[in-house]
């Protein structure tokens, strides 16, 4: 209370207190549950907040990791650079060594094909000398050379003319030769040995009668024993089979010896 200028007394009132609204359980149920439904937005935004930040820590990291990448290359290319340069020097250091190693030999070479041209001449003009020296007695012995090589010619072309007159001889006189009875043995084997046979197998077996002394094929036909071609080696083994067949050979019984002579 105050006191007036009168002296009356004056009663001011006084503000009361608000009195929090006493919350029914219904009330405090419905606060919880608005409470539990904020909390996930809460949540949400705090996750989104925290990705956000780590999305800007990655994309710095990547920036720096380009950046050390990018001076990493520039590193890289610098000391290519410095070693290209260092090779290039190197190379032409050894080209130039190279082409002095060279430019040696070539002189080398250059003086050891004067040298060798000189000794070269030296050699031929020593051999001229020799021959010029040496050549009367050279021209004496080919000339005697000569001489004997003609002689030689000359007595082939007479003993050549010889047997051929002889031959001649022969032949007017109904004398066949070794070369002629050879031929008439190979003809006479084509037609018995037969299916084209090869003419100079033929022959081979005409040499072979030759030397067994059978110098015909009638002599063939009426001297050589039929059990005795059985040992004829030289002749293939079914030609052998042709031959008992068709070479009408007399002498079918009898034995063979040792020295080859037939007992009838």
């Amino acid at each position: 209370t105050t006191t007036t200028s009168q002296g009356a007394p004056t009663i001011t009132p006084t503000k009361k207190r608000k009195q929090s609204p006493v919350m029914t359980s219904r009330e405090k149920k419905n606060r919880k549950f608005c409470a539990a439904s904020a909390r996930p937005c809460r949540d949400q935004q705090s996750l989104q907040v925290t990705h956000e930040r780590n999305h800007e820590m990655s994309v710095q990291q990547a920036e720096m990791a380009a950046s050390e990448e990018e001076d990493a290359e520039k590193v890289i290319e610098t000391d290519h650079r410095a070693r290209s340069c260092r090779d290039s020097a190197g190379q032409q250091s050894l080209q130039e060594a190279t082409d002095r190693e060279t430019n040696e030999r070539n002189q080398e070479t250059s003086i050891q094909q004067v040298e060798t041209t000189a000794s070269k001449e030296e050699d031929e003009e020593r051999v001229i000398e020799t021959y010029q020296g040496a050549r009367p007695s050279h021209d004496s012995a080919d000339q005697q050379s000569m001489q004997e090589t003609i002689e030689h010619n000359q007595e082939m072309f007479i003993q050549q003319v010889e047997l051929t007159a002889l031959k001649v001889e022969d032949e007017e006189n109904g004398i066949e030769t070794d070369q002629d009875r050879e031929e008439e043995i190979t003809m006479w084997l084509i037609t018995v040995i037969g299916y084209n046979p090869s003419t100079k197998l033929m022959r081979e077996y005409a040499k072979q009668f030759m030397n067994l002394g059978l110098h015909s094929s009638q002599m063939i036909s009426d001297l050589l024993p039929a059990n005795r071609v059985s040992t004829f080696e030289w002749m293939k083994e079914f030609h052998r089979v042709q031959f008992l067949s068709n070479a009408n050979l007399k002498i079918y019984e009898g034995t063979v010896d040792s020295n080859y002579s037939v007992s009838l």
